[in-house]
């Protein structure tokens, strides 16, 4: 009884903690990207690169389009170019990186560039953008998802500027810098045997952040937003934030089409090559500042649940997500409302090379919903933590006893999508399970039994608020210092909607193998889940 009454207490403050964190729902500050190429004093391999540099920061960020693409530095790198005779020793040479000091150092040094040109200033001036009225057109539009910020921002008031003040402090820049790049004959020895026919390139990549201080904002931007003058005399501070090293691309020209005889030119490749740098460098940034990453956009259709975001935006199977929209009190004032939740199906948008198919028509995500009410196009989906994991505190019946159970359970359907990327692998978990018993016998008394377990789950959707979750185990029992064979369980789950990640779960199953005298046949069972 004691162990039961355990059992119990962890329950409910299972239950107790995850009702509390359930209700905190931080407000999104999306953030602002400005992608530009490095140009360094004396070289011209950002002049080569810049007709491939196409770059598109997704629907997860705004985009400083500051009307170019090339950032020119007078610094020259700390490691100058490596002479190569040989494949092997290009691609040693393409992968050499900088040291751990060198790389901050020179970090430090393009952050100071970019503050004595005031680049800060140029993306200041794109949110204080106005139109013929007088409005500010890039604070309408980046008050989208800042619901109370985007019923102020519809004037000229600039008081009114500090209901977005958190979107100001979420400006980031990459640079991406080609240190050498051409076709694979060039950089290395024309007389070299067996090399490869292509394109590579050797690429570094550095994050920074305008230095936006509560002191800046109230003292300088606030109070001169509508003053243009004013608002780029200030030098705004640069903040080096990272950097992505040991990059290098290859890119091998294809044999011959065997029908038309042709096959990719050296511009094609190097377009291939610097699509993939980018691609590659937008990755690295998103985990640079990944608690800043989380994605917020609208649904655009409800039957079924679709956004138009995918792979581009770091989107893998079983994310959640909740769904919001604007609602208004008895005063009038607009306040968010969670209104589901919903997670990402293996059905996930293929937009990490393109935000659009060959029809023209955006790569979407669908969800399946798993809590709450009615969802409605033009509501608001939001990426919410979620590591995978599900502890289960509860009840194992067996032989008339109640005794307790724990388990824990991490679901690998992110990592089996990866292998399998069109096979419907939602929660698929596997789990580990302890089970406390008392075993009583004829020659002794009673001794403590304890059934040791792991197995692997699959969820099928029945309902919003109900699923059927059929299991099987390996388990083990040790009664006393002895150990008792083991057995195989199947069974099947039921998990019961409490909130969007508590659950009730009864279950049912039978054992496969064992002595009757020891085992039971139909083992029931009830746990509290909680999902993280």
């Amino acid at each position: 009884m004691m162990k039961l009454n355990e059992a119990l207490i962890g329950m409910s403050f299972l239950l107790a903690v995850t009702s509390l964190s359930a209700q905190i729902d931080a407000e999104y500050n999306r953030s602002s990207v400005t992608p530009l190429l490095l140009k360094l004093e004396g070289e011209n391999q950002a002049a080569k690169m810049e007709p491939f540099f196409e770059p598109e920061v997704g629907i997860k960020y705004y985009y400083n389009d500051l009307g170019f693409e090339t950032f020119t530095a007078p610094l020259q790198r700390p490691r100058p170019k490596e002479t190569v005779e040989s494949f092997k020793e290009l691609k040693e040479s393409l992968t050499s990186s900088f040291s751990n000091k060198e790389e901050e150092a020179f970090g430090k040094e393009i952050a100071q560039a970019l503050q004595n040109q005031n680049i800060g200033a140029d993306i200041l001036m794109i949110w204080a953008q106005q139109n013929e009225e007088g409005q500010f057109e890039a604070l309408m539009e980046r008050s989208n998802f800042n619901i109370t910020a985007r019923d102020s921002i519809k004037g000229v008031d600039p008081y009114k500027l500090e209901t977005l003040k958190p979107l100001f402090f979420n400006n980031y820049i990459i640079l991406i810098d080609v240190a050498e790049a051409g076709s694979i004959r060039e950089l290395a020895d024309e007389n070299t045997r067996n090399i490869e026919d292509g394109v590579a390139m050797r690429y570094y990549a550095y994050f920074f952040k305008v230095g936006m201080t509560d002191d800046i904002f109230y003292n300088v931007v606030k109070p001169n937003f509508r003053s243009p003058k004013a608002l780029t005399a200030y030098t705004y501070p640069i903040q080096y934030v990272g950097m992505k090293n040991k990059t290098y691309g290859v890119q091998i020209r294809p044999d011959p089409d065997p029908n038309t005889g042709k096959t990719l030119s050296n511009e094609e490749l190097m377009s291939k090559l610097m699509e993939e740098a980018y691609n590659a460098t937008f990755f690295k940034f998103e985990r640079t500042i990944e608690e800043e990453a989380g994605v917020r956009t609208m649904i655009v259709n409800s039957k079924p649940i679709l956004a138009n975001i995918g792979k581009r935006e770091g989107v893998k199977i079983d994310q959640r997500f909740f769904v919001s929209e604007n609602r208004l009190n008895r005063k009038g004032e607009s306040f968010v409302k969670r209104v589901a939740v919903v997670r990402a199906t293996h059905r996930i948008g293929k937009n990490q090379n393109s935000l659009t198919n060959a029809e023209g028509e955006f790569f979407s995500t669908e969800f399946r919903k798993i809590h709450g009410g009615a969802i409605n196009d033009g509501m608001v989906l939001s990426q919410k933590i979620d590591f995978g994991i599900s502890v289960s505190a509860g009840i194992s019946a067996r032989d008339g006893n109640v005794v307790p159970a724990i388990r824990a359970a991490y679901n690998i359907a992110p990592l089996l999508h990866e292998l399998f990327k069109d096979a419907p692998l939602e929660e698929t978990r596997v789990f580990a399970e302890i089970i406390l018993d008392k075993r009583k016998f004829e020659f002794s008394e009673d001794l403590s039994a304890t059934r040791f377990g792991f197995g692997i789950s699959k969820n099928l959707l029945l309902s919003t608020w109900i699923d059927a979750v059929p299991y099987i185990g390996y388990y083990a029992q040790s009664i006393g210092e002895s150990t008792s064979q083991s057995y195989l369980k199947f069974g099947a789950r039921f998990p019961i909607t409490i909130l969007h990640n508590v659950y009730l779960v009864p279950e049912a199953g039978i054992t496969l193998q064992g002595d009757g005298d020891e085992y039971s046949n139909f083992p029931l069972g009830a746990t509290v889940r909680v999902d993280f």
